[in-house]
């Protein structure tokens, strides 16, 4: 396989691990790099192609692999000061997500997780606002029973930013929906 045809999303982080351990090519590397964290954003694939890049660098193949690891590094560091510039302009700005109304969160959250999760949402169980943004507990269908009292549900827990950006979410727990115990 040629190294420029190696796309990271077309491999396990195990698969991804073994395959760049062939590649000499920083250049490459450092695609490969900014295409897994453009697209899926697997830190154990990152980790493989940063080692690989070091491995590269400790073998004294040439100066690019400091160059490459230094743009890696200045590309971050930009990354996170425009982060820094956006949370500053949201609380300065007017008519901005963190002065909307739980409705317009909520309509925001209805609008965007079933997509990103892929799954059926059931409801908007909680909505609260904290000094890092929002904090959202959804339902969703794992997975259909009939009856529907037998449905699997998933309740999540989704953060959001001041200015609305979903930054993450994780499956709290798993239940039944006929379940009666109480969910934490």
């Amino acid at each position: 396989m040629a190294e420029q045809d190696v796309n990271p999303n077309a491999y396990t982080v195990d698969e991804l691990s073994d395959e760049v351990k062939s590649i000499d090519d920083p250049e490459t590397l450092t695609e490969m790099y900014d295409a897994e964290t453009e697209q899926q954003d697997r830190t154990g694939a990152k980790e493989a192609i940063e080692t690989r890049l070091e491995d590269l660098d400790t073998e004294g193949t040439d100066d690019s692999i400091t160059k490459t690891r230094d743009a890696i590094e200045r590309s971050l560091a930009s990354i996170e000061g425009s982060e820094e510039a956006n949370d500053d302009a949201d609380e300065d700005a007017s008519g901005s997500i963190e002065e909307s109304s739980i409705k317009e969160i909520q309509t925001h959250v209805r609008d965007q997780l079933p997509e990103l999760i892929d799954r059926p949402l059931d409801s908007i169980v909680e909505v609260d606002r904290d000094e890092e943004g929002w904090r959202v507990i959804v339902e969703f269908i794992e997975r259909r029973s009939i009856p529907d009292t037998q449905d699997i549900l998933g309740r999540y827990e989704v953060r959001l930013s001041v200015d609305g950006q979903i930054h993450s979410y994780r499956r709290r727990n798993r239940y039944r929906r006929d379940d009666t115990t109480p969910v934490e």
